[in-house]
Protein backbone atom coordinates (compact mmCIF):
# COMPACT_ATOMS: atom_id res chain seq x y z
CA UNK A 1 0.00 0.00 0.00
CA UNK A 2 1.40 3.31 -1.39
CA UNK A 3 0.07 7.07 0.22
CA UNK A 4 1.21 9.05 -2.38
CA UNK A 5 0.49 12.35 -0.16
CA UNK A 6 2.89 11.17 2.43
CA UNK A 7 5.65 9.51 0.70
CA UNK A 8 4.71 6.52 3.00
CA UNK A 9 4.38 2.88 2.06
CA UNK A 10 3.51 0.12 4.24
CA UNK A 11 4.09 -3.83 3.43
CA UNK A 12 1.38 -6.11 4.89
CA UNK A 13 2.87 -9.74 4.98
CA UNK A 14 -0.14 -12.52 5.59
CA UNK A 15 0.46 -15.92 6.04
CA UNK A 16 -1.10 -19.26 6.74
CA UNK A 17 0.43 -22.10 7.35
CA UNK A 18 -1.12 -25.96 7.27
CA UNK A 19 0.65 -28.80 9.49
CA UNK A 20 0.08 -32.03 9.22
CA UNK A 21 -2.86 -32.72 11.76
CA UNK A 22 -4.68 -30.23 9.71
CA UNK A 23 -3.91 -26.89 11.99
CA UNK A 24 -4.26 -23.77 10.40
CA UNK A 25 -2.51 -20.97 11.92
CA UNK A 26 -1.91 -17.45 10.42
CA UNK A 27 0.70 -14.67 10.82
CA UNK A 28 0.49 -11.27 9.33
CA UNK A 29 3.25 -8.50 9.46
CA UNK A 30 3.12 -4.83 8.93
CA UNK A 31 5.50 -2.61 8.33
CA UNK A 32 6.08 0.98 7.27
CA UNK A 33 8.79 2.86 5.72
CA UNK A 34 8.83 7.02 4.55
CA UNK A 35 9.99 7.09 1.01
CA UNK A 36 11.48 11.25 2.28
CA UNK A 37 13.80 10.52 5.06
CA UNK A 38 13.91 14.52 5.44
CA UNK A 39 10.74 16.54 5.43
CA UNK A 40 11.14 18.86 8.56
CA UNK A 41 13.24 20.63 10.53
CA UNK A 42 13.08 17.86 13.32
CA UNK A 43 14.56 15.34 10.72
CA UNK A 44 17.80 17.72 9.53
CA UNK A 45 18.36 18.41 13.87
CA UNK A 46 17.95 14.42 14.17
CA UNK A 47 20.94 13.70 11.42
CA UNK A 48 22.84 16.90 13.16
CA UNK A 49 22.86 14.47 16.53
CA UNK A 50 23.71 11.26 14.60
CA UNK A 51 26.77 12.52 13.19
CA UNK A 52 27.88 14.15 16.75
CA UNK A 53 26.98 10.85 18.07
CA UNK A 54 29.49 8.98 15.04
CA UNK A 55 32.04 11.40 15.48
CA UNK A 56 31.62 10.98 19.48
CA UNK A 57 32.14 7.53 18.94
CA UNK A 58 35.11 7.73 16.80
CA UNK A 59 36.83 9.50 19.59
CA UNK A 60 35.87 6.69 21.92
CA UNK A 61 37.05 4.06 19.38
CA UNK A 62 40.25 5.88 19.11
CA UNK A 63 41.04 6.09 21.84
CA UNK A 64 40.66 2.78 22.88
CA UNK A 65 42.83 1.52 20.38
CA UNK A 66 45.41 3.77 21.78
CA UNK A 67 45.16 2.29 25.55
CA UNK A 68 45.48 -1.10 23.88
CA UNK A 69 48.46 -0.14 22.37
CA UNK A 70 49.81 0.89 25.53
CA UNK A 71 48.39 -1.38 27.94
CA UNK A 72 48.16 -4.39 25.41
CA UNK A 73 45.43 -6.38 24.73
CA UNK A 74 45.63 -9.56 27.16
CA UNK A 75 44.17 -6.54 29.77
CA UNK A 76 40.81 -6.14 27.66
CA UNK A 77 40.31 -9.64 27.87
CA UNK A 78 37.76 -9.55 30.26
CA UNK A 79 33.91 -9.14 30.41
CA UNK A 80 32.93 -5.72 30.49
CA UNK A 81 35.69 -4.69 28.28
CA UNK A 82 34.35 -7.08 25.54
CA UNK A 83 30.44 -5.89 25.83
CA UNK A 84 32.50 -2.46 25.24
CA UNK A 85 34.16 -4.18 21.90
CA UNK A 86 31.04 -6.04 20.78
CA UNK A 87 28.93 -2.57 21.35
CA UNK A 88 31.22 -0.49 19.47
CA UNK A 89 31.40 -3.46 16.63
CA UNK A 90 27.64 -3.46 16.13
CA UNK A 91 27.27 0.63 16.18
CA UNK A 92 29.81 0.73 13.39
CA UNK A 93 27.46 -2.10 11.68
CA UNK A 94 24.27 -0.04 12.58
CA UNK A 95 25.98 2.91 10.72
CA UNK A 96 26.31 0.91 7.67
CA UNK A 97 23.29 -0.80 7.27
CA UNK A 98 21.79 3.37 8.51
CA UNK A 99 23.79 4.73 5.40
CA UNK A 100 21.95 1.40 3.31
CA UNK A 101 18.68 2.12 3.87
CA UNK A 102 19.10 5.77 3.53
CA UNK A 103 20.85 5.82 -0.10
CA UNK A 104 18.53 2.76 -1.15
CA UNK A 105 17.36 3.23 -4.90
CA UNK A 106 13.43 3.80 -3.66
CA UNK A 107 14.58 7.01 -1.55
CA UNK A 108 17.27 8.69 -4.35
CA UNK A 109 14.41 7.96 -7.38
CA UNK A 110 10.96 8.13 -5.23
CA UNK A 111 9.70 9.51 -8.63
CA UNK A 112 9.87 5.39 -9.65
CA UNK A 113 7.41 4.71 -6.86
CA UNK A 114 4.76 7.48 -8.44
CA UNK A 115 5.57 5.97 -11.96
CA UNK A 116 4.34 2.18 -10.06
CA UNK A 117 1.22 3.83 -9.16
CA UNK A 118 0.85 4.79 -12.82
CA UNK A 119 1.41 1.78 -14.14
CA UNK A 120 5.29 1.67 -13.98
CA UNK A 121 6.97 -0.84 -13.19
CA UNK A 122 6.85 -2.66 -9.57
CA UNK A 123 9.25 -1.34 -6.85
CA UNK A 124 10.53 -4.00 -4.49
CA UNK A 125 9.32 -2.12 -1.14
CA UNK A 126 9.40 -5.08 1.38
CA UNK A 127 13.36 -5.52 0.92
CA UNK A 128 13.27 -1.62 2.10
CA UNK A 129 11.06 -2.56 5.15
CA UNK A 130 13.11 -5.83 6.02
CA UNK A 131 16.74 -3.54 5.65
CA UNK A 132 15.02 -0.77 7.85
CA UNK A 133 13.32 -3.72 10.18
CA UNK A 134 17.04 -5.27 10.77
CA UNK A 135 18.64 -1.78 11.35
CA UNK A 136 16.38 -0.93 14.30
CA UNK A 137 16.23 -4.55 15.41
CA UNK A 138 20.39 -3.93 15.74
CA UNK A 139 20.07 -0.85 16.69
CA UNK A 140 18.16 -1.70 19.96
CA UNK A 141 20.53 -4.56 20.06
CA UNK A 142 23.31 -1.52 20.28
CA UNK A 143 21.40 0.46 22.77
CA UNK A 144 21.03 -2.79 24.99
CA UNK A 145 24.72 -3.23 25.17
CA UNK A 146 25.37 0.49 25.73
CA UNK A 147 22.30 0.22 29.03
CA UNK A 148 23.87 -3.18 30.07
CA UNK A 149 27.57 -1.15 30.28
CA UNK A 150 26.25 1.24 33.26
CA UNK A 151 26.63 -2.31 35.73
CA UNK A 152 30.38 -1.98 34.77
CA UNK A 153 30.48 1.46 36.89
CA UNK A 154 28.81 -0.06 39.47
CA UNK A 155 31.43 -3.10 40.41
CA UNK A 156 33.33 -0.60 42.16
CA UNK A 157 30.86 0.39 44.95
CA UNK A 158 30.49 -2.35 47.07
CA UNK A 159 27.30 -0.80 49.10
CA UNK A 160 25.49 -0.56 45.79
CA UNK A 161 25.97 -4.21 45.38
CA UNK A 162 22.48 -4.53 45.97
CA UNK A 163 21.74 -4.85 42.40
CA UNK A 164 23.26 -7.25 41.39
CA UNK A 165 21.89 -9.54 44.77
Amino acid sequence: MFNANLKLFATIDFQVMLNAAGAVETKKAVSSVRINQFVGAADYIRVCLELILIGLMVQHTRKEVLTARVVGIASYLNFWNLIDAARQVLFYVCMVMYVVVLFDPLRMNPDKVEDMCNGGHWVNFPKLAKLEEDFVFNSALCLLMSTLLIFKFLTPFPKVNFVWA
